[in-house]
């Protein structure tokens, strides 16, 4: 299948504009469990695929550990600190790893009844198929991820360059426009899980994501304000816990 996709780039926050429009059933995002959720070996294991030569075994691996909660990294730095001086490539995945694993447990204030993905956007595109003489088939249309946001569903469940072309829990909905999409993601609560068909790297596939609540800014903080503020937390908590494993050892 050949696609000729035209992207219109336009930076939209999937669920930002759902703030102004709140009801009164507001509550701030809960907290991961307390407990490790996984083995060390897991994790080992999981650490060493981040500098496989197969990038399907790094790829894998990467979306394992983006599963982790915040009670996990204690026992991820301990793991990691076995492999000192880590890799290029180790370094560069666990990062993004830590990052995002920390910011799934900051706390923020959040209309729950409105699901958040946490992704950028760019403008709806057109999908251009067809088989010989055959009609065109499946998807018409769908969004692309330009960019996914720290700490929200979306950061794990999709990837930079994913095309959106159906929610299959709302079969009978189209994406024909961003505002489209908007509803359908904010048609359902935070904690619902939600499945969608998206094109990855020229290749069909699915995933699904269990939904965030729309953040609401206190003080009419922007979003992109309150983004950069937990983002300067995660990093602290990077360089803090984790930076001396990027050193070389002394000799």
């Amino acid at each position: 299948m050949t696609l000729r996709i035209a992207i219109l780039v336009c930076l939209c926050a999937v669920g930002a504009q759902g703030a102004q429009h709140l009801d009164a059933t507001t509550a701030p995002a809960t907290m991961p469990t307390t407990s490790p959720t996984v083995q060390l070996e897991q994790l080992r294991q999981w650490v060493t695929a981040l500098d496989d030569a197969e990038a399907t075994n790094r790829e894998e691996a990467f979306g394992l550990l983006l599963g982790l909660n915040r009670a996990d990294l204690p026992a991820l730095r301990g793991v990691a600190g076995e492999f000192h001086p880590l890799s290029p490539s180790q370094a560069a995945a666990l990062h993004q790893v830590v990052v995002h694993v920390y910011l799934t447990g900051e706390k923020y204030e959040a209309n729950r009844q409105a699901g958040f993905l946490g992704v950028r956007l760019g403008d709806v595109i057109e999908l251009n198929s067809s088989t010989g003489d055959e009609p065109p088939a499946g998807p018409r249309a769908g969004v692309v991820i330009i960019d996914r946001m720290p700490g929200f569903c979306g950061y794990r469940a999709l990837r930079d360059g994913d095309i959106i072309v159906a929610v299959t829990d709302r079969p009978a909905t189209l994406i024909s426009s961003l505002e489209n999409f908007r509803a359908v993601i904010q048609s359902f609560a935070a904690g619902q899980t939600i499945h969608m068909q998206v094109i990855r790297q020229g290749r069909l596939v699915r995933t699904e994501a269990v939904l965030d609540g729309t953040p609401i800014q206190a003080d009419q903080m922007p979003l992109e304000k309150m983004l950069h503020d937990r983002q300067e937390n995660a990093e602290i908590h990077w360089q803090k816990q984790f930076g001396a494993l990027l050193m070389q050892p002394s000799t």
